[in-house]
């Protein structure tokens, strides 16, 4: 199931996993913010 999922739900969900599970959470996010810098980087070209 695929769900649409706003950015700051998203951010919400990394920082709830995030308690639970620091550093798979921490993973996810520093991967989220490296996709979030290539898709702003290409947008930009």
């Amino acid at each position: 199931m695929i769900y649409e999922i706003s950015n700051s739900e998203l951010i919400i969900l990394v920082i709830s996993i995030g308690h639970r599970k620091k550093f798979r959470a921490n993973k996810i996010f520093n991967k989220m913010k490296f996709i979030m810098f290539m898709i702003k980087k290409f947008r930009a070209n």
